[in-house]
């Protein structure tokens, strides 16, 4: 019987040709040329990459980043006592030179707006007022977010410490309606307070939990922003990035009417704003609830006074995006506060929106705080009419102010 004609072979069934001694070893020298660059670029890359990081001078971008500069500066801050401070008391009956006392401004935007500290720095100056203010404002500055911030001041025995509080603090879901990103807790708060949040995702908290250092999430973000300006300016733009500038988010807007207010945009205002008891939880353990606690704690281990400051709304923030409950928790919860102080109510051509002040109201509160300071009283305050409600900045003519720009959405 005849065999069979042998199938010829295909290239494909042919073995791999094998590497010989010449070429594993450069492969070998390859492999270590990878690693000693991988080595040299982490090596390179760690000096940069931490709390005190050159990079996040490019990085920064979110207030509580701001936040936390201002208050390292604070800490740093040479000049800070150099005033006198002794009352007029005490001069009077010849007590010797003591270093000056700082009035601590921390809160939310509201609180940032409300105050220009020159303006109030130059009038205490021209009183010969012991205190000097220092303000700190950063969107969405709640007790929360507060507390933790003062444990990294200068604080001494003698200051005051200003808080500005709103309802809206109060909001069951306050975590998620405040839009807070998820590492800006992590900036302030320790890694036990980021655990006990249960608004909080278990895969969020259990990242923060097992960050090491325990610090990692406070300058992570910022320090890969840098990277990026870098390697965006360098290799994209061929030039050297621009530093990050804090602007408003550090002193104040100027402008009379915010370019945003517009009617379109009205239906999305008023679902993130109204409230109404159904919105609140007033019980001891609402993340604020607890802030304000540690926030009291803190000044009186510090030895330094506080007091809860009311910055009053526009008319129609109080009567149109609150109901009739939501008063009157606000009411019941302003009565309960024995460090209540209650700012004068600005009219509305005095707010550049519903809730901050622009630089009409900015003036006005400004005075009005350099006053108290040095004759501090509780304040006395009744809503306005609702018939003196007005629609602007809705208004169907469209009158605008020469600044009217707006660079990152405010928050109360």
């Amino acid at each position: 019987m005849t065999e069979p004609a042998a199938r010829p072979s295909r290239r494909d069934d042919s073995l791999p040709p094998l590497p010989s001694e010449a070429d594993t070893a450069r492969g070998l020298r390859l492999l270590r040329l990878c690693l000693a660059a991988g080595l040299a670029f982490f090596l390179l890359f760690l000096p940069l990459y931490g709390p005190d990081s050159p990079l996040l001078r490019w990085g920064r971008s979110h207030s509580t980043a701001w936040t936390v500069l201002r208050a390292a500066e604070l800490r740093d801050e040479a000049g800070l006592r150099g005033h006198d401070g002794r009352s007029a008391a005490d001069r009077a009956a010849g007590a010797p030179p003591q270093p000056g006392r700082v009035v601590w401004a921390l809160g939310s935007s509201v609180l940032r707006e409300s105050f220009d500290e020159d303006v109030v720095n130059s009038a205490l100056e021209a009183q010969d007022s012991p205190f000097r203010l220092r303000k700190i404002g950063q969107n969405r500055g709640a007790p929360a977010l507060t507390a933790p911030l003062l444990a990294q001041l200068p604080v001494e025995p003698g200051d005051l410490i200003l808080h500005n509080v709103s309802l809206d603090h109060f909001r069951s879901d306050w975590l998620g309606w405040s839009k807070l990103p998820k590492s800006a807790l992590a900036r302030l708060a320790d890694p036990a307070t980021v655990w006990a949040l249960e608004d909080r995702g278990l895969p969020h908290r259990l990242e923060q939990a097992a960050a090491l250092p325990p610090t990692f999430w406070a300058w992570h973000d910022e320090v890969m922003g840098g990277y990026t300006a870098w390697l965006l300016g360098l290799g994209f733009y061929f030039q050297v990035p621009k530093d990050a500038k804090g602007g408003s988010l550090l002193r104040f807007h100027t402008h009379l009417r915010a370019a945003k207010m517009r009617p379109q945009f009205f239906e999305a205002e008023r679902a993130q704003y109204t409230l109404t008891a159904g919105h609140l939880d007033l019980s001891a353990n609402q993340i604020n609830a607890v802030g304000l606690r540690a926030l009291r704690e803190g000044a009186a281990a510090r030895g330094a006074s506080l007091a809860l400051i009311d910055v009053p709304t526009s008319a129609w923030d109080q009567w149109v995006w609150q109901d009739a409950s939501a008063r009157a928790a606000w009411d019941g919860l302003r009565a309960s506060w024995p460090e209540l102080v209650v700012a004068p109510q600005l009219e509305d051509v005095e707010f550049y929106d519903r809730r901050h002040p622009n630089r009409l109201g900015r003036a006005k509160l400004s005075a009005w705080l350099a006053a108290w300071i040095d004759a501090p009283t509780p304040g006395s305050w009744a809503r306005p009419p609702k018939d003196g409600i007005a629609s602007y900045p809705w208004s169907e003519v469209d009158v605008q102010d020469e600044n009217t720009g707006l660079n990152e959405e405010d928050e109360g």
